[in-house]
This record gives structure tokens, sequence and C-alpha cells, in this order.
């Protein structure tokens, strides 16, 4: 059985650099016309954050790694650290599956190796029991695989988008299958200072994370009544503000962010993206105490 430990234990720190590096190379990608290979890398770099096992996910983003550093001798400057590091992280992968490969491939050379037992008959499954993953200060455990992957694909937002006008808000609350609410997120657009033709806009971001998982945001502002992101606040806009800030189990955050807009808006529709990579190690009451609870 490979073992996880070694790689789940950098995933983070890669997943977070990796995310802050395209986010700031995002001019220069655009312009070395790699931009669809950094959103599939950003993509990815998401979802193996949130993955229990990192390494199917590895080929691929070396693959998308090294044709955006190869585009240009400053980027490779830049992301050669990520690159090393998701390198060793593959071959580590790999080379955890040697030793049981091995095993298995010479366990019928041996003429003195004991016969084979015949399997165990199979224990008939449990029925699932409810789990809640809401913050709290009580032992808890991890989420099986079962639980986890059932969670990741009830996770949504509500309401999906919401529109944000100058001066105004929008929020959208992350919420399980239940309905409880896991994680809300609020924009407040505080004004638009013009310096010629230039338009900073400035943002009041707020997340307050009530549940017992470690959250990632996802999220793009659209023009309103339209599927087009606004020019200047894209996804690595959102992506470079929210990395640093993305509240803890139990923990509310607040922090400000500046996009110089692309155009005269006067209102944007907040929508946040991917509900179902938004959760990661999430941990629950052991099974006993909510047998207790419920009593």
């Amino acid at each position: 059985m490979r073992s996880l430990r070694p790689q789940l234990r950098c995933v983070s720190v890669v997943a977070q650099s990796l995310t802050l590096l395209l986010a700031a190379l995002f001019s220069p990608l655009a312009k070395a016309q790699d931009t669809d290979a950094a959103q599939e890398l950003l993509d990815l770099t998401q979802k193996m954050q949130s993955a229990d096992d990192p390494c199917p996910y590895l080929p691929r983003m070396r693959e998308l790694l090294n044709r955006i550093a190869n585009s240009d001798p400053d980027v490779y400057s830049a992301m050669k650290p990520q690159l090393d590091q998701i390198n060793a992280m593959d071959l580590s992968c790999k080379g955890s599956d040697q030793p049981a490969q091995q095993q298995d491939s010479n366990s019928g050379d041996d003429p003195n190796a004991a016969p084979a037992q015949p399997a165990a008959p199979a224990t008939p499954a449990k029925p699932a029991v409810p789990f809640s993953v809401r913050y709290t200060t009580a032992e808890t455990r991890s989420l099986t695989d079962a639980e986890s992957a059932k969670l990741r694909s009830e996770l949504h937002y509500e309401p999906a988008s919401a529109p944000v006008s100058v001066g105004g808000s929008a929020t959208t609350v992350l919420k399980d299958a239940s309905g409880a609410s896991l994680v809300s997120v609020t924009v407040r657009w505080i004004n638009v200072v013009r310096n010629g033709t230039v338009r900073n806009a400035k943002f009041h971001v707020t997340m307050k994370n009530t549940s017992n998982c470690l959250f990632s945001s996802s999220a793009k502002f659209l023009i309103p009544s339209s599927p087009i992101d606004a020019q200047g606040i894209s996804f690595a806009t959102w992506i470079g503000w929210v990395t640093l800030h993305e509240p803890n189990r139990g923990e509310q955050s607040d922090f400000d962010g500046i996009a110089t807009l692309g155009d005269n808006y006067s209102s944007l529709v907040f929508t946040p993206d991917q509900p179902e990579v938004a959760l990661s190690q999430c941990r629950t009451l052991p099974t006993d105490s909510k047998a207790t609870a419920s009593n």
C-alpha cells in the first residue's frame, strides 16, 4: 500500500505557492499564450489540495508546469522551485509503489511458499451513519473516503451568484445536502478611484468558516446578464486576494482586495465556483459520540 504521508505533508504548501505564483504571473502567461494551461493548472492545484491522494494529479501538473515554464526564461526562473517540488512528489509517488509491486511479482518464484489462503467472506456493509462537519470543539475524527466523497458531491452555494454594486455587498453561503451553513463569503464593493483612464476598485471580503474543514475559495465576477468575466477582475485576481486569508476551522477572516477594472462597471455579479472542492481535511464527531447524542 502506498504511503501518502510525505506527499500530503507538502501538498498544501506546494498548492498555495503554485496558486500565488500563477496569479502573479497571469499577465506574462497571457502574453505567452499559455492561459489555457495556467487555468487548467489552477484547477488541478485546487483538486489536488482537497484530494485524499494527490498522486494521480501530478503527471499532468508536471506536463503543464513544463509547458508554462519553458515559454519564457523569466517565467522558468520564477516557477523552478514549484516545478522541482512537483517532480520530487511525483517520483515519490512512483517509488512508493515499487516495493508492493516487487513483492507481488516475486511471490510466485518461491517453491517453498505457503499456498495462498482462500479469501475471507466479505463482511456485510454497515448502514451509513449520518455525519456532520459543522464546527465543534469536541473530540473529532477524520471523515472516511466514502463520507468525503458524499460531502463533496452535495456541496453547493446559496445563492449560486449574487449581484454587487459600488457601495453594496453580496453574500453567498456554502451548504451541504441538509442545508447546514458551512462557510459564508461576503464581498463589499467599497469604491472606485479613478486616475485618468485607470479605474481602481476596492473590495472588502469577509469569510466565516463554521465547518470542521479547511476551506479553499474559488470565484469570479461576471458582467450582469452575461456569462462573460469582467475585465480586470478575473479568477486569478480572486485567488491572489484570498489564498493567504482563507479561514481555518471555526474562524473568520477579513481583508481588502484591489482590482484595476477594464471598463466603467457600476455593478458586477459575484459567482463562487467549484463548491465540490471547497472543503478538505474535514472532521466529524466519532460514531459512538453521535450515537450517544442521539439517545
